[in-house]
């Protein structure tokens, strides 16, 4: 007998942006009472082949081994299972919402190889019948995925509309936030990321948009340099009171110190910025002194040393 909770897990990974409608996950994996708890995708995939050699296959068992092909990273399959069992059922909306993300991650991947993907459709024409779904968690999924698509290619005004209507309803997402405010940076917006920015982090109190404002703050000087005097002064002053709380309670430094070597800067404030430079640098190469260092330390690493020449 399957064990649910363990399996609406799964499905929540699967639906990362969706979750009122699992119900419908609950139902499909009920289904399969011959199943361990205890079994891997593989076994479970080989009892789903033979259930449905047996009975044929079912939008809700097709449905089911696209989520275990999905956790054996195996997406070309899922993707089929999604589409057949979209064609048995039209309306299993949650098949459709992780069909257009597959689509978009194999189409991405596609693009990144420079090659043409058999599988992956249009997920633009998959995802559009969503943000018509009564039921609202799903169009809100379904326009932040939009959303995340118009980004994908560069159509900022598009993905500032999907992911702003998206965020009225859920304002504690944060990536639909980081994405939201990149969008308006690239249309040549950033006071709106920053607005967007501060409201999210009301709402979550979260440390990655803490870092995403910050960031926002001082690319938004940098932008201004020659503009409002006023205006430039009021946003370094902004990022230096967040890199001052951060510094004194962090016990990594390095990235904070960065920062504030980069607000120094904008100040023409040489010597201190590279006291801060040198100082994230040895925090840095201790960090570093390990047999699989971390890339994005390495970057910054070579950040500081950029910014010390």
């Amino acid at each position: 007998m399957i064990s649910i909770p363990s399996r609406m897990e799964r499905a929540a990974g699967v639906a990362r942006l969706f979750a009122p409608s699992l119900l419908t996950a609950a139902v499909t994996y009920g289904l399969m009472q011959a199943v361990s708890a205890h079994d891997g995708p593989e076994t479970v995939i080989a009892s789903l082949n033979t259930t449905m050699l047996k009975t044929g296959p079912t939008a809700d068992l097709l449905f089911r081994r696209a989520t275990e092909f999905r956790a054996i990273r195996d997406d070309r399959r899922a993707a089929s299972d999604l589409q057949r069992a979209l064609e048995l059922d039209g309306s299993l909306e949650i098949a459709r919402l992780e069909l257009a993300r597959l689509q978009f991650k194999l189409e991405k991947a596609a693009a990144e190889s420079e090659r043409t993907s058999s599988v992956c459709g249009e997920p633009m024409k998959t995802i559009e019948p969503l943000t018509k779904s009564p039921d609202k968690e799903m169009r809100t999924a379904a326009l932040a995925l939009r959303g995340e698509i118009h980004l994908s290619y560069c159509q900022w005004q598009a993905a500032i509309a999907d992911l702003s209507s998206a965020l009225e309803k859920r304002p504690e997402e944060i990536q639909w936030a980081l994405w939201l405010a990149k969008a308006q940076l690239e249309n040549g917006r950033p006071m709106a990321g920053l607005f967007g920015l501060r409201k999210c982090l009301v709402a979550t109190q979260s440390p990655v948009i803490r870092a995403a404002l910050c960031d926002a703050l001082i690319g938004a000087a940098q932008l201004d340099q020659h503009g409002d005097a006023l205006s430039n002064v009021s946003l370094l002053s902004e990022a230096k009171e967040i890199i001052e709380e951060e510094l004194s309670e962090s016990r990594l430094k390095s990235a904070w110190l960065i920062r504030r070597a980069e607000v120094l800067l904008l100040n023409d404030e040489k010597d201190p910025a590279t006291r801060d430079l040198k100082s994230a640098l040895e925090e840095l190469n201790i960090r570093l002194a390990t047999t699989r260092p971390d890339p994005e330390l390495i970057k910054a690493r070579e950040r500081v040393q950029q910014m010390l020449r």
